[in-house]
Order: C-alpha cells, then structure tokens, then sequence
C-alpha cells in the first residue's frame, strides 16, 4: 500500500525547514509521496500575511527539484476555514486505496487535543510528528500510541522569517533562493 503523507499549513512563507521535513517524511517515515495542503484561513490564526495566490507560487518555486511533492488546493478552493478532519476524509476518498498519514509539528501535537475531532484524526490516519527544538513532547497524550516521532528537530518558524523581513534582516539562507527572489521581487511581508 502506498503511504502519502499530508502536510498541511498557512506556508505563509514556505522555508527551508518545510522542504527539509517533506525530507524527512521520505526517509524516516518511508511515505511514498507528500501532499502539501495549504489552508485558506487557519482555524488557529486571525490572518494570513499574503495571498493564496503568492502563497501557492511560493510553494511551486520551493518543491519544484522534490519528486513526488505535489499540491493540493482543496482548503483554499472552499474559501473557508477547513478543518483538518474534513481535508484528510477528502483525501482519503479521492486517494482511497492509499494509507494517509498527517506531517503535523512538536509543537502542533502538543495543541492536537484542541483540534476538531483529534481523536479521530489520530485513530483513524495516525500522526508523524516532526520534532521542534525547545518543545517537549507530551509523552502522557492520548495520540502518543497513534504517532511516530521524527529524529530531525527544526527551529525555523514563518513567523521568525516574516519579522526578520520586517527588520531588514537577511533570510536568504533560510529560504528557497527562488522563493527569496519571489518575496523580494512582490515586495511581501514587508
């Protein structure tokens, strides 16, 4: 059986970090092919900082060299917030012969019992949790059992990426060069 590991967010903008876990989903959790979700209004945030549009390019730019990376635009294409339930059952009946797996971060596992219908999501698709630097995992969590842990620890946030642009702070090395031209060249998060 196939395994697609599905990664979702605001990518508001996509880093390196993004691209390393997709990596990681390769090698540690052996998915056979991640697709990227991107949210058209998080249910967590108030707003996102750019478009879909220049999100969805920023995307394209940073996973263009990565094989078997694809999109998919289901969340922005309701024009609603969408939870991440709804997202994975659509996945689930347009890929129904494929096992799915949530890509979710340290620091989003922690908050998974705040979700909607979490216990389902874990029960049902299982979680791949990628480690974050200075974030423990919360071993007594009922989606413990339902999760494999990553070896890799990221410390890059899009938040951190956007205040730096903000400052004048060089990113460039912790972002796509093309996604870097891209913010440079529209003039984003400024």
């Amino acid at each position: 059986m196939v395994t697609i590991g599905v990664f979702g967010g605001s990518f508001d903008p996509i880093h390196i970090e993004h691209t390393e876990i997709i990596k990681v989903a390769f090698k540690e959790f052996k998915v056979d092919k991640v697709i990227i979700v991107p949210a058209f209004n998080p249910p967590h945030k108030k707003f996102l900082n750019v478009s879909d549009k220049h999100r969805l390019n920023m995307i394209n730019y940073a996973i263009e060299n990565l094989k078997n990376v694809f999109v998919d635009t289901f969340e922005i294409d309701l024009k609603r917030i969408v939870y991440t339930y709804e997202t994975l059952d659509f996945l689930n009946k347009k890929y129904p012969c494929e096992n799915l797996k949530l890509i979710i971060g340290a620091d989003s596992y922690n908050q998974l019992h705040t979700w909607k219908k979490a216990e389902y999501i874990a029960k049902k698709y299982g979680l791949f949790v990628i480690k974050r630097n200075n974030i423990n995992i919360d071993t007594s969590s009922m989606f413990f059992k339902y999760s494999q842990f990553s070896t890799f620890e990221g410390n890059v946030s899009s938040t951190q990426v956007r205040e730096n642009i903000k400052k004048g702070i060089d990113v460039s090395c912790i972002l796509n060069s093309k996604v870097y031209n891209y913010i440079k060249e529209n003039e984003l998060y400024k």
